[in-house]
């Protein structure tokens, strides 16, 4: 094989794995989606953050809604950063929350799941 044909082939193989990937994303299987990983803290506890990057405008809504929906069943449900409870007090210390455009989870095992299956 030449210069000229090994060229062509990759690009070939490029253009295909490409075409490939855009038939996925139109039948909702593929999502392209990248996950930002930070730290951050929530009444002085620290918790471990992603934010998912680059969703696609029309899916971004059915995306987070799909990712909350998994963490609920994965890890139950979470309180409220901004609702106060009986006696007047934000709930801390929850397993995780849905906040600024972020999933924050105080354990670092579960920010793994997380990215483990959005990833």
């Amino acid at each position: 094989m030449n210069i000229e044909q090994e060229i062509l082939a990759i690009a070939s193989k490029k253009m295909a794995d490409q075409i490939d990937i855009d038939v996925l994303k139109g039948l909702g299987v593929y999502k392209d989606v990248e996950l930002e990983c930070s730290t951050g803290t929530i009444y002085g506890l620290r918790y471990y953050t992603v934010e998912p990057k680059n969703l696609e405008w029309q899916d971004s809504r059915a995306m987070w809604e799909d990712m909350m929906l998994w963490c609920f069943n994965q890890f139950g449900e979470t309180g409220s950063l901004w609702q106060e409870t009986k006696n007047l007090t934000p709930e801390p210390n929850q397993r995780w929350y849905a906040n600024n455009a972020k999933f924050w989870f105080r354990d670092e095992a579960d920010r793994t799941m997380f990215i483990l299956r959005w990833s």
